[in-house]
């Protein structure tokens, strides 16, 4: 076992390094996510294997170039200048 510099807390293999020590976990795949270009209308994903499945439902691959943008971007006038 190693013992951290800064805070002497003993660190066991498989323990992050830095602190706050402790088991690091994977990447989280939840999201709340609204995409108003992947579709004519926007659609609501809670992760992102959801967001996966729907793509290659509508065959959609989202390393290949898009001939035409399905949407467009929205900008919204705050009415400030």
């Amino acid at each position: 076992m190693t013992t951290c510099d800064k805070c002497g807390q003993e660190i066991r293999v498989g323990e992050w390094p830095w602190c706050p020590h402790g088991t690091p976990s994977f990447i989280d795949d939840s999201l709340d996510y609204t995409d108003e270009m992947i579709a004519e209308e926007p659609v609501h994903f809670t992760s992102r294997l959801q967001r996966r499945k729907f793509m290659d439902k509508q065959g959609i691959d989202f390393r290949a170039k898009l001939e035409r943008p399905i949407g467009a971007v929205k900008y919204v006038d705050l009415g400030h200048r």
